[in-house]
This record gives C-alpha cells, sequence and structure tokens, in this order.
C-alpha cells in the first residue's frame, strides 16, 4: 500500500498580439503585447499509518498554488533609408514589463482516515477539533516593473565602416526616490579592413577592426527592498501536531538612496580569416569597470526580532581586464568527412579599487573554528582575497609553525581563475556525427573547508576517519585547526565536459520527416591536482550578506550523466 503522494499540476497560458503600420516609406511602427500566466498546485501526502514522528497516527498534507502573470508592452519605431553612400537605420521605442507572482502554503495535520485519496480530496477527513490541525504557513504576493525608453541609430559608409549607438533609461520598481531610473549609453566601431586596398588578399580573407564602450546595468535584487518591511516568520506544526517556530520580524531596513549597479566596458577586437576562411578567429582587449556594487549587509536587532538587512550601494570599483582569444579551423572538408576545431582561451585579472575599509567573507566551519574566515575584501585586492596564517609546517611538538607570526595575512592568491579555455571538436562522417568539448581553468586556487575541520591530528584522535596524509605529517594531537595556507590548493584543472555521438537516418516517410539518435555523456573525467571531490567547487559561505567564492565544504560532487535520445520531426 502506497503510504504517500506527491503530484504538481501546472497550467500555463503563452501570447503575443502584434501590429505593424508603414507610416511612410521607410518609417515603421510596430507594436507588440506578450502574456505568460501560469497556474499551479502541488499536493503532497502522507499517510497516518507512515511511521514517522511527523506522521504516525496523524498523516500530513502539504497544499501549495503559485501563480506567475508577467507582462510585456513594447512600441518602437523604425526608420530605415539610404542616402547615398550612406545606410541609415533608427529605431526609438519605449517598453513596460511587469513580473507578478502570488503564493500561497498551508499545511494539514490530525486526519481521521489513512486513505491518501480522501486526505487529498476532501479536507473534511482533518480533525479539527485537535487543534492546529490546519495552518496557513506562508503567503505572499509580489509584483516587479520595468520601464524604458531606448534609441539605437546605425551607420553604414560604403559597407566599410559601420557606426552604432545606443541609449537606453531604465527604470525599475526595485529603486527607491529619484534613483529609479538610469541611463546607459553605447557606442561601438567596426572598420571593414579587408575592403582596403592596402591589406594583402593573398593572406588575409577577412579582416576587421572593432571598438566599442557602453555601460549596462545591473537591478538583481528582490523588489521594494529600499522599504523598510516586516513580515511573520513561517510557521509550522511540529512533531507533536502544535505550531512551531513563527513571530513577527523586521526583514529590511530602509534605504531609499538605492540606485542602479552600473557596469562600464571597453573594448578593442580584430576578426580574421585565413585561406578562404578555413582558419577564422578573433582576439578581443577589454576593460571592465563595475561601481555602485549592489550589496546585502545584515545587521543584529534587539531582541525577539531576527536579523534585519539591507542593500546598498559600495562606492568601490571592481576591476576586470584581459584579452580573449578565439579560433575556429576547418581541418577536414570531404563530402563523407568533415573535421571542425573551436577553441576559445582567455586570461582575466580582477582587482578591487577605491574600497573604504574592508569586508571579511568566507566562514570557516568545524570545531574549534567559530568565527573563523578566509577571505577579506579590500582595496587593492581581488574579489575574495584569501586572508589567511601563512603555514610552515609542523616543530618538534607537532604545533603549527607561522613563519610571518600567528596572524592572517594576504596569502597573494585568489580563489579566481586567471585562464579559461574551452577546445570542441565536431566530426561529421557520413550520418554519423561527435562532438567533444573540452573545459579548463588555471591560475585559481581552494581552501578545503573539509579538511581544516574534519582531516587533522586533533580529528583523528576523536576517533573520525581522516585522509592518509593526515597519518605521520609530524602533527600533533593538541594542534589547533587554525585557518592557515595549510589548507589552500590548487584548483586547475581540465574537464572532459560533453561528449555526443548521433546517427541521422535516412528517411524516405511521409509521416516522419527525420530521426535521430544520440548517446551523451557529461562530466566524463577531470585531470587535477585538487585532492578534494571536485575542483570546480564554491559553497556558499557569505558573512553578513558577502558573498565567497572557492571554498569547498562538505560539497557534494557533480554527477556523471549518460543519456540516450530520439529527435524526431513529423
Amino acid at each position: 500500500m502506497a503510504l504517500s503522494k506527491d503530484f504538481t499540476n501546472t497550467i500555463r497560458a503563452l501570447g503575443n498580439l502584434s501590429a505593424e503600420l508603414e507610416i511612410i516609406k521607410g518609417l515603421t511602427f510596430k507594436t507588440v503585447i506578450g502574456l505568460d500566466r501560469s497556474f499551479s498546485t502541488r499536493k503532497s501526502a502522507s499517510s497516518r499509518d507512515l511511521r514517522t514522528n511527523a506522521t504516525f497516527n496523524k498523516g500530513r498534507l502539504y497544499l501549495n498554488e503559485n501563480q506567475v502573470d508577467n507582462r510585456l508592452w513594447e512600441n518602437y519605431f523604425t526608420f530605415k533609408k539610404t542616402f547615398g553612400k550612406v545606410d541609415v537605420n533608427a529605431l526609438l521605442g519605449y517598453s513596460y514589463q511587469s513580473f507578478g507572482n502570488s503564493f500561497s502554503n498551508i499545511e494539514m495535520t490530525n486526519f481521521r482516515t489513512s486513505n491518501l485519496d480522501l486526505m487529498i480530496n476532501n479536507y473534511a477527513s482533518v480533525d479539527v477539533r485537535a487543534g492546529n490541525s490546519i495552518v496557513p504557513t506562508n503567503s505572499g504576493d509580489t509584483k516587479d516593473e520595468l520601464q524604458s525608453y531606448y534609441t539605437r541609430v546605425q551607420m553604414g559608409i560604403s559597407d566599410k565602416y559601420l557606426f552604432t549607438a545606443t541609449v537606453r533609461v531604465d527604470g525599475s520598481t526595485r529603486f527607491g526616490g529619484n534613483n529609479k531610473y538610469g541611463v546607459f549609453p553605447a557606442f561601438a566601431f567596426k572598420w571593414r579592413l579587408i575592403d582596403e586596398d592596402f591589406i594583402p588578399k593573398n593572406i588575409f580573407t577577412d579582416l576587421n577592426l572593432r571598438l566599442g564602450y557602453g555601460i549596462t546595468g545591473n537591478q538583481e535584487i528582490p523588489y521594494f527592498l529600499y522599504l523598510p518591511r516586516e513580515r511573520y516568520a513561517d510557521w509550522d506544526i511540529n512533531n507533536e501536531g502544535n505550531l512551531a517556530g513563527g513571530g513577527l520580524d523586521r526583514v529590511t531596513n530602509e534605504n531609499r538612496n538605492l540606485k542602479w549597479e552600473s557596469t562600464a566596458q571597453f573594448n578593442a577586437a580584430v576578426d580574421f580569416g585565413f585561406w578562404n576562411n578555413r582558419v577564422t578567429g578573433s582576439l578581443d582587449y577589454y576593460h571592465k569597470t563595475t561601481n555602485d556594487l549592489l550589496s546585502l549587509t545584515v545587521f543584529a536587532q534587539p531582541a525577539p526580532a531576527g536579523n534585519a538587512f539591507v542593500f546598498r550601494n559600495i562606492d568601490a570599483d571592481i576591476i576586470n581586464s584581459g584579452v580573449e582569444l578565439s579560433l575556429n579551423v576547418v581541418a577536414v572538408d570531404k563530402a563523407d568527412f568533415r573535421w571542425n576545431v573551436g577553441g576559445n582561451m582567455a586570461y582575466n585579472k580582477n582587482l578591487v579599487k577605491r574600497l573604504d575599509g574592508s569586508f571579511d567573507t568566507g566562514a570557516i566551519n568545524g570545531q574549534g573554528l567559530t568565527g573563523a574566515f578566509a577571505q577579506r575584501i579590500a582595496a587593492g585586492q581581488p574579489l575574495y582575497a584569501f586572508f589567511l596564517r601563512n603555514f610552515g609546517g609542523f616543530d618538534a611538538n607537532g604545533n603549527s609553525i607561522y613563519p610571518e607570526g600567528d596572524r592572517q595575512q594576504f596569502s597573494g592568491r585568489s580563489p579566481l581563475p586567471k585562464v579559461t579555455m574551452g577546445l570542441s571538436n565536431d566530426f561529421r562522417y557520413k550520418n554519423f556525427d561527435m562532438n567533444i568539448f573540452f573545459t579548463g581553468q588555471f591560475g585559481q586556487y581552494i581552501y578545503s573547508n573539509t579538511e581544516n575541520a574534519f582531516f587533522t591530528a586533533g580529528a583523528l584522535a576523536g576517533g573520525r576517519n581522516v585522509i592518509t596524509k593526515v597519518v605521520g605529517n609530524g602533527e600533533g594531537l593538541l594542534n589547533a585547526p587554525d585557518v592557515s595556507t595549510r589548507f589552500l590548493q590548487k584548483g586547475d584543472f581540465v574537464r572532459l565536459q560533453n561528449v555526443t555521438l548521433g546517427y541521422n537516418m535516412n528517411l524516405n516517410n511521409k509521416i516522419i520527416s527525420s530521426l535521430r539518435f544520440y548517446l551523451n555523456g557529461q562530466n566524463l573525467f577531470v585531470i587535477t591536482k585538487y585532492d578534494g571531490q571536485d575542483p570546480e567547487v564554491s559553497v556558499n559561505k557569505q558573512i553578513n550578506g558577502i558573498p565567497s567564492a572557492g571554498i569547498d565544504y562538505t560539497a557534494y560532487p557533480r554527477a556523471r550523466t549518460f543519456t540516450f535520445g530520439v529527435n524526431a520531426r513529423f
């Protein structure tokens, strides 16, 4: 007999309606209305015959309802005209978007029946005389709105010099006061050098120069957090069928000066092609500066309230600069066999500037590690720079040696990779196709909170299992597990991310137009010297809302998966 049932039912409607009018030759107006609505219910029931503390002789039913109402209204004018050798394409528009979501959760217990269908479909089977039998645990109704005005002008001269200029003015209900709107301009220029007489056509088949500068905005925070708000904390029914938890909490402090985070980026790039474009690629230099960072800060509140938080803009610059190289090579191009190689490699340097003070993050968990942390954000350092004691081995008594003193300091190491790469090989032989894709990251470090907490001589003395390198390493049983470079490792890796083998059948069928069988494998192997479960890890070890990166703490490694599938078109 089944002792539990859990099912979800979702109804979703998507719709778009558009109309276009040509006002005069070359000038058109278009309006678009879009709608995305869904209603979802989930019912999860456990019989009173299920022998757990939460359900035995009581039963339990969870009811969840969620509604989504997203809307779009967009209007824009388009102007296209040629003046001699000059082509002009201009656009002027307005856009409004709303994102609505409402939800409610109800929990029931003390059922008079073990029949799951009756529990789910007949709520009268709840014994309301028992008390606390039907409890609304949480509900809410949110709505975000985004209003935008935008214009774009593209101009081409003799198909050789291409100019693009855009300006967006975006307003969001996530910001308050006079800061709801942000202005984000951008400019781009492309010069088709291949069309110039001084470029040797026997060497290049394509050559372009690109320059660009633009500012983009970020509003990715929850809704209406510039206003002070309170809420009742979630209620729950405990194992005895009584209400547990709950209460009125302040969840946000006021910040009416909250505004858009902005990122200004400059790019200079060269696109090239050789040997009739059998070899193509681009070399791109970029310099990106992010300021007015949106950051969550937690404040302790007097009892009985919990911890409230506030989103604010940090007055600092986060600078990323580097180069990116991408190449695509048609290695073999025959009638029955084709081999294409695509690769990219990027070098990035990250630096924090103009930050007044510092922020500690990267909380380290474990016995004897209360209040410990491993990272600090400060000017002159990369983001999430490791802030550690410099470990120098063990002394004759088995205690840690710190040559530069028993104090934390910047280690000169970062969890952010300096070099990233990707390599893809595509093969096609008659009806067979295969793709092999590698990824890699280099120059980053990982702090193993797992080793710090569990794999020390003290843990061994306590009867815990440890890794082999702990045994006989000279550490004393009473040595303190201080946060130090002892637990810092290189995180370089190369991963075979994806392999797909497919076969396309030749069909002469009026019903099925195409049929393809494929076998896919993901995360097939990793080459790394990191001795943890997975070098591509970043457990959330934030402190007071300041995020962290590159810390491993009992993280479950990503799965190796195999998929067999069939694609058919009718």
